[in-house]
């Protein structure tokens, strides 16, 4: 993770270290973008 995504999603080093995405983002919009695999168009989060 950098900085940035740390900062935005709420991750915490060295707690959130390692862990899957699908495990810390529970949203599920974003996890049917990441199961659908198209990641040519962006996902937007609130």
């Amino acid at each position: 993770m950098n900085n940035a995504a740390a900062r935005c999603l709420g991750f915490e080093y060295p707690r959130d270290s390692g862990q899957r995405i699908s495990n810390l983002l529970r949203y599920p919009a974003f996890l049917e973008y990441l199961h659908r695999g198209d990641h040519e168009r962006a996902i937007e989060l609130q």
